[in-house]
């Protein structure tokens, strides 16, 4: 079983959704399906030799102080990641496609929802990933952009109106000449 302690004391426990959920290329494991080094119920078969995206990543339910404990993977059948790389800076939140609803429950949703609404949408991105299917959560509404592939960016706009400004989101191959004037995410 691993147990990885985090900045908040925080364990992983019995928990091992990230094995499902993260797409991980050294292994070729896909978003969505298990590890196959992975014992859904005593942890990781290759911890002390696990690749090298598995020993960086850090689950955000272990990180983040503002996330509660309702949180909990295990529980939410929900990982979060929040990470800033060279195309942006997002919060993903990966849902188990055996509760593929589960991010719009209330308890969650509000959360997701504040958000959105506490970071500027042209400098953080909201995701809500089910197996490949993406949504972009913005201040103002919800973008379902359908299935998108982990090679593909997703760009967020923001347009200023008499009314205020106005959001919207779209996906982008890498090679578009658009994507690097506009910015963007890789939805991992």
């Amino acid at each position: 079983m691993s147990v990885r302690p985090s900045v908040l004391g925080r364990v992983c426990g019995s928990c091992t959704l990230c094995c499902k959920l993260i797409n991980v290329i050294s292994v070729n494991k896909e978003r969505g399906e298990w590890c196959v080094h992975c014992n859904p119920k005593g942890g990781c078969n290759i911890y002390a030799d696990r690749p090298y995206e598995c020993t960086t990543f850090l689950c955000g339910y272990l990180a983040q102080e503002n996330v509660g404990e309702h949180w909990f993977p295990k529980k939410s059948r929900m990982v979060l990641i929040d990470r800033t790389g060279p195309t942006g800076s997002n919060i993903t939140v990966f849902v188990d496609n055996t509760a593929p609803d589960v991010w719009r429950e209330p308890l969650y949703y509000r959360d997701i929802k504040n958000w959105a609404r506490s970071f500027p949408p042209d400098r953080v991105q909201i995701l809500v990933i089910v197996k490949d299917r993406v949504f972009v959560i913005l201040p103002d509404k919800d973008v379902d952009l359908g299935d998108v592939r982990p090679d593909q960016l997703i760009i967020t706009k923001v347009t200023t109106t008499p009314t205020g400004p106005a959001y919207d989101a779209l996906v982008m191959e890498q090679d578009d000449p658009r994507a690097a004037a506009l910015g963007g995410s890789r939805p991992t």
